[in-house]
């Protein structure tokens, strides 16, 4: 992947699930923080993951930032000790617009029968916006479409499922010594169509707000 400079510092890119991210504590330093913390508290669940990079000194799990994150890491440190000039030249995408090239096709093919979110987050790659399964869990988390506590972990909220968006499929895994079952939540053709709908609203949302 093809890293950049912020402020002089180099930010690493990775690719994860069909999505590039950029490197947390790389962030950090080019915004003059000492550490990740300071960055990752400005940004939302469902655009912070982590993956395995290669280091002078061996394999590191690192956190990593999706563009939405990175936009919102810039929204927010405007209004903190970080020079004006240098939050403007990355929002205006004088570095990044040739890393995130995202272009987004405003319909979605969808199936007629309920599918996982993997398969939509396929169906969502496949229209032109690049979302990876765990990320797509983690949107709909934030947004209330799947409930966050206890038993009711990733079940569809009420309002979903009375909307005839998604269903609950529960799977029973079976082991050696026992056996167990979860909530699948499952979009049906009606649901795909909301879901990506409301993630291309929360992306244009979100750009309009940190340009």
């Amino acid at each position: 992947m093809k890293n950049f400079k912020i402020n002089g510092a180099e930010v690493r890119t990775v690719e994860k699930e069909g999505m590039i991210y950029t490197v947390s504590n790389d962030l950090a330093k080019a915004f003059g923080y000492k550490n990740t913390a300071k960055i990752k508290r400005h940004i939302k669940e469902h655009c912070l993951s982590a993956a395995t990079i290669n280091t002078a000194g061996g394999k590191q799990k690192m956190a990593i930032i999706n563009k939405s994150g990175l936009l919102s890491v810039c929204e927010k440190l405007k209004y903190e000790d970080v020079a004006k000039e240098l939050i403007d030249y990355v929002k205006n995408y004088s570095v990044v617009e040739s890393i995130f090239k995202e272009e987004y096709n405003f319909e979605i093919e969808t199936i007629d029968e309920s599918i996982t979110f993997k398969d939509l987050s396929l169906l969502m790659n496949k229209s032109g916006v690049k979302i990876g399964r765990n990320e797509l869990f983690a949107f709909a988390r934030s947004t209330g479409l799947l409930l966050t506590s206890g038993n009711y972990w990733n079940r569809p909220s009420q309002e979903m499922v009375d909307m005839g968006h998604l269903e609950v499929r529960l799977v029973t895994t079976e082991t050696a010594v026992d056996s167990y079952t979860h909530i699948q939540p499952l979009a049906t053709k009606s649901g795909q169509i909301y879901i990506f709908n409301k993630y291309i609203e929360y992306l244009k949302r979100f750009e309009q707000s940190a340009a």
